[in-house]
């Protein structure tokens, strides 16, 4: 009789097969809006599509207490409108939430979770200061390379002598039977992270507004510089997406199915920039073909691609012995995959 913990380790085996499927609806999704008009409803079904496959991933990295989500394009008015349905939940009848979003096609870079629970937390803060009938305002502006988010209440307020130290840790006006979220220090530190600023106007008894600028994403079609690049991937439509969106950027790509592939394509006096290579392969596995390159005396960079949810320890051991410059986890952002590329050869 399988146990609890038994379907567990069945399940992190599996995901890196779901981690396949996702990758490959992401890429599928992305070359989708490269091929169609912006602001149309075709683009917007492709941007849902993208962002929900995103997120389905980052569910099952925090099930499987994995919590190094990784940075991705957010379209604002996703995330806004997601952030305001689920506040919906803790938003009693008494306070009216006026929500006034952005265009859709405003795109920041960053850590879709993180971000989601920083202006949840905020949402959340607003309700309970406000005591009776109150109104929330969330509202996103673009000015310049930046979008500004403001949320704003009528309520309590807060209190002058104070009011420069609720950025610091631990540090609450609300009772203990009442505390929730966690913290505006966290909440500073995410916007911080994401090159972002925020900023806070209080009156007692007159209300609160909180806010914050982040930077929005402009994206180089074409960084390629014609650089070799090598892509080796079992799963045929993953590593042929992956292959067109590199092209699509200036990038000379080849493809391989495995590991003995990509010896054979090195031993064929073929010159590459740089290997995309999957952890896990038929006949020769990722880190097996990435040793026997190595051993060769071969320099190139080498990026190493897992669904396989690894531990810290994991991580660590493959770095410590393989000759890897970085590991990046299924499903990832296409623009992530990129910059690490960039940084790597260009």
């Amino acid at each position: 009789m399988n146990t609890k913990n038994d379907k567990f380790k069945e399940f992190k085996k599996l995901s890196h097969d779901i981690q396949n499927i996702l990758l490959t609806i992401v890429n599928n999704a992305v070359l989708l809006k490269q091929n169609t008009a912006p602001n149309t409803p075709l683009a917007k079904y492709a941007e849902i599509i993208e962002n929900n496959s995103m997120r389905a991933s980052e569910i099952i990295q925090e099930f499987l207490s994995n919590n190094n989500t990784q940075k991705r394009k957010i379209d604002t008015s996703i995330l806004f409108n997601d952030i305001i349905n689920s506040s919906l939940n803790n938003v009693p009848s008494n306070i009216k939430v006026n929500f006034v979003n952005g265009d859709p096609g405003n795109i920041i870079y960053g850590n879709y979770t993180e971000l989601f629970r920083a202006f949840l937390n905020l949402l959340i803060n607003a309700t309970e200061a406000i005591s009776g009938d109150g109104i929330i305002d969330f509202e996103s502006t673009v000015s310049n390379k930046n979008i500004s988010i403001s949320v704003r209440d009528n309520g309590c307020g807060i209190h002058a002598d104070i009011i420069n130290n609720i950025f610091e840790s631990g540090f609450s006006t609300k009772d203990k039977g009442r505390e929730s979220g966690f913290g505006l220090k966290i909440v500073k530190e995410i916007i911080e992270n994401h090159n972002g600023k925020i900023e806070v106007k209080s009156a007692v008894n007159k209300g609160t507004e909180f806010l914050i600028t982040l930077p929005l994403f402009i994206e180089d079609k074409n960084s390629g510089q014609n650089k070799k690049i090598l892509i080796a991937d079992d799963d045929n439509n993953l590593r042929e997406t992956l292959s067109e969106l590199f092209d699509s950027f200036g990038f000379t790509s080849f493809q391989a199915k495995d590991g003995d592939d990509v010896l054979n394509f090195i031993n064929n006096k073929n010159e590459i920039d740089l290997l995309i290579i999957d952890y896990k392969m038929p006949k020769l596995t990722g880190l097996k073909c990435i040793e026997e390159i190595r051993n060769r005396k071969i320099n190139f960079p080498i990026i190493l691609v897992t669904g396989v949810n690894l531990d810290e320890a994991e991580i660590d051991e493959i770095n410590d012995s393989a000759g890897i410059n970085k590991i990046v986890k299924k499903p990832y952002d296409f623009v992530y995959l990129k910059g690490i590329v960039e940084s790597l050869i260009l």
